[in-house]
């Protein structure tokens, strides 16, 4: 299936128009849990656990309500300890919580609570990952070749067994002399993961992957038309010539952050120095188009809609920072009030979570 975008065409109506409720979760603001950067976010059971990458380098996990439980701030060389925290999931079952050290290329499990098990070093070179069922996970590897895969070691998609790292199969074989890895441009994610299903978006393919049931398949094309990156511009351009074309309104950047949220898909892309957002319904095939950060004065609560996006398995997941909470009182006027919660929220508050259902 094919999702046409224009980034010339002139944007959609209101949002508003499209989402059903809007339900908003603050995350409890404790000594124990202040999050510097949200990089990622799992809903497990009645769990909601926060991945900080860049910052805190740490994995906090609150109740569904927002009431913070247990953090894994572990950083380190020692028995438990990570050097980089690079990606994590959590086991739908056991509620076991699984990071990936990217510099000791290892996987390291943690219980139910927050308690480290044991650790089991991997080899492999990959970016992010999800669980893939069994002891075995997918892996994305950003373009990077591995020499520990057997036969093609540029593979961009690899199943393998995370206890033993054997490698079970592996995907989308690319030419490693190109260094392709040196040209991807600011991919805020991979990978998306809805109703046991892992999703896969492969950045020089413009293609989201699908992989249920140990088979991988393409599910979408992303195509702007004439503006799409041609393949040969890989060969020979660099990002800054990417840069400057794109800038110049050439060519769209290709998806730089999505997810697939029930039957939506929600992704930005850059065009002209602008961000732009799509929201595609896979029901009837249409799409929304909308340009920079989103803020709602329409609906009785406002609603912001800015990447990066997450995705609750159905519905679609957007972080309100702590520097938006300013402008969000502004807009507390006749009609426009904020929802229980938000009071006394500041700039060194916990980040709010907004769970918006569309229709």
């Amino acid at each position: 299936m094919t999702i046409a975008l224009d980034p010339d065409m002139p944007e959609s109506p209101r949002i508003r128009e499209i989402i059903d409720t809007v339900i908003y979760i603050p995350l409890e603001t404790t000594p124990g849990a202040t999050v510097g950067e949200v990089s990622k976010v799992i809903f497990r059971g009645k769990r909601i656990y926060i991945g900080d990458f860049e910052s805190t380098e740490s994995i906090y996990c609150f109740t569904a309500e927002g009431k913070f439980l247990f953090s894994i701030q572990n950083k380190g060389k020692g028995p438990g300890e990570y050097v980089s925290l690079n990606d994590f999931d959590v086991e739908e079952k056991s509620g076991r919580i699984f990071v990936h050290d990217s510099y000791t290329k290892a996987i390291l499990i943690y219980d139910s609570k927050g308690q480290f098990i044991r650790k089991h070093v991997v080899r492999h070179i990959f970016t992010t990952f999800n669980l893939a069922g069994g002891r075995n996970a997918i892996a994305y590897a950003e373009y990077i070749p591995n020499p520990t895969l057997p036969g093609n070691p540029a593979s961009n998609i690899f199943i393998f067994n995370y206890e033993t790292g054997e490698i079970i199969d592996s995907f989308l074989p690319f030419d490693e002399n190109l260094q392709l890895h040196m040209k991807i441009r600011g991919q805020i994610n991979y990978t998306s993961y809805t109703r046991e299903v892992s999703y896969i978006h492969d950045y020089f393919t413009n293609s989201i992957y699908s992989f249920e049931n140990n088979s991988l398949s393409r599910r979408w094309i992303i195509d702007f038309g004439g503006k799409s990156i041609p393949k040969d511009f890989w060969k020979e351009g660099s990002p800054r010539t990417e840069m400057e074309e794109i800038s110049d309104g050439r060519f769209c950047s290709g998806i730089a952050n999505y997810q697939v949220a029930g039957n939506h898909i929600i992704g930005c892309y850059s065009y002209k120095n602008s961000v732009y957002m799509f929201i595609f319904d896979s029901r009837d095939q249409s799409v929304i188009s909308i340009k920079n950060a989103v803020i709602q004065r329409e609906q009785v609560f406002p609603v912001i809609l800015a990447p990066p996006f997450h995705t609750d398995g159905e519905n679609i997941v957007s972080v309100i920072e702590p520097a938006w909470f300013a402008r969000l009182f502004e807009l507390s006027t006749p009609g426009i009030f904020l929802p229980a919660g938000f009071e006394g929220l500041d700039i060194y508050s916990n980040p709010v979570l907004q769970i918006i259902k569309l229709k």
